[in-house]
């Protein structure tokens, strides 16, 4: 495969409308690819934003935003997280690899550091390929994995799509006295951030960190939903959802309390996740990245999504 077209180029979105109507048309976005997730890490970890339509002959083929870490204005590195993403579910390899072409071309250490990617392409050899004949190499091998709960069905159909020992699950929590509270509040943003912040210590793994948590919040309030589960009025479990473009994303969750997790909490908030999702008029509610081995993965499969992988971590130089 040869990819060298000058009729892809990159041209530079500053709009934050403008960037929300193109990724309303993505068919599988991702959160790193969000406005508000770029204005994030630009307040919370001083990257610099950059954001860019890349089209063919003046036909918007893909989005993609960049991070740049500058030191004395000068750009020391780049990253893409989950980018570029594509109009079309699925774009023919010449698009894909005069895009990534393009990238490669565009960001190089003799043009100001190296350029780290998570490419937003599904695992597989021809991908793989497509990269490696583009001028990437690999760094980690570790596909994000993740699942979509398709929310244009309804409850009846959703509900058939869970696995039988999640839908008992599900049944006992409903019977269990659990109560559902919703909130964008800051204040309910705190409570969370403490309850990450002690399960973080306590199962001893590195997640998102506040600043960057509450910088999301503020990006765009009303697009970063808290869920709670009360019982007798206390929290036993939390989780948050941001929403962007048609999708909406679990990105952490708190089950640690004892009675939360007798009364199947996990079920009872997932579930009521993608009802409430369905009800904002979201078409996607990705379940957010996880090990296909470990218990939580097995967990989040039960709810009988569309899994997928991604190619892992790459550079150039």
């Amino acid at each position: 495969m040869t990819f060298i077209s000058s009729s892809y180029t990159l041209n530079a979105v500053a709009d934050p409308l403008a960037w929300d109507r193109q990724l309303a048309e993505i068919c599988q976005p991702h959160l790193m690819q969000s406005w508000a997730y770029g204005e994030a890490k630009q307040r919370a970890a001083n990257w610099h934003v950059r954001r860019f339509t890349i089209e063919k002959a003046g036909s918007v083929v893909a989005i993609c935003q960049v991070l740049e870490k500058r030191i004395a204005g000068l750009r020391v590195a780049a990253r893409i997280n989950r980018g570029p993403l594509f109009i079309e579910a699925q774009p023919s390899a010449q698009v894909r690899g005069n895009v990534y072409h393009l990238l490669r071309r565009t960001w190089h250490f003799s043009t100001g550091g190296p350029l780290l990617i998570a490419p937003a392409l599904l695992l597989s050899d021809e991908n793989r390929e497509i990269l490696l004949q583009t001028g990437f190499r690999q760094r980690k091998g570790n596909p994000w994995c993740s699942a979509r709960i398709d929310l244009a069905s309804d409850e009846a159909t959703l509900r058939a799509r869970l696995s039988a020992t999640w839908r008992n699950r599900l049944r006992q929590s409903m019977r269990s006295g659990l109560r559902l509270q919703i909130s964008t509040g800051l204040e309910e943003v705190h409570w969370m951030l403490r309850r990450h912040d002690e399960n973080m210590r306590l199962k001893n793994f590195v997640g998102p960190q506040a600043p960057l948590i509450l910088a999301l919040y503020h990006a765009r309030p009303g697009d970063f939903i808290i869920l709670s589960a009360l019982l007798d009025g206390t929290p036993v479990a939390g989780m948050v959802i941001t929403q962007f473009g048609r999708t909406a994303e679990y990105y952490l969750g708190w089950f640690g309390h004892p009675d939360g997790r007798k009364a199947n909490s996990g079920n009872f908030l997932y579930w009521h996740a993608a009802l409430e999702m369905q009800k904002a008029g979201q078409k996607w509610l990705d379940l957010g990245g996880y090990y296909s081995s470990d218990k939580f993965g097995h967990f989040k499969q039960g709810m009988g999504g569309s899994e997928y992988k991604l190619a892992g971590e790459w550079f150039c130089w």
